[in-house]
């Protein structure tokens, strides 16, 4: 559903969600889940889902400060890629090459 390996979320309460700037346009993706994003450039900023009511599951990308935010669960490994178990032992690059 969201076309990678993982991504990188934080849950927030609806009443405490403030859009800055610009206007989100919607897509419902499945029964469960509605996909919010940038209606000019398409950068998504949160999924909700009647599961987890009064939600808001922003991704990562969109914060302007995620800094001090640090992963406390991880969800959703049943369709984990085997791979992922091995990044600790590939090569880092500070930057791309």
């Amino acid at each position: 559903m969201n076309g990678s390996a993982f991504s990188t979320y934080v849950a927030v309460s609806g009443d405490d969600f403030k859009l800055l700037n610009g206007k989100l346009k919607r897509h419902k993706v499945s029964s469960h889940a509605e996909k919010n994003f940038c209606g000019q450039c398409g950068t998504p900023i949160f999924n909700s889902n009647p599961k987890y009511a009064g939600l808001k599951i922003l991704h990562f990308g969109s914060l302007d400060n995620s800094i001090n935010l640090e992963p406390k669960i991880n969800i959703y490994c049943e369709s984990r890629l085997d791979w992922l178990d091995k990044l600790p032992e590939i090569t880092s690059l500070e930057q791309g090459p």
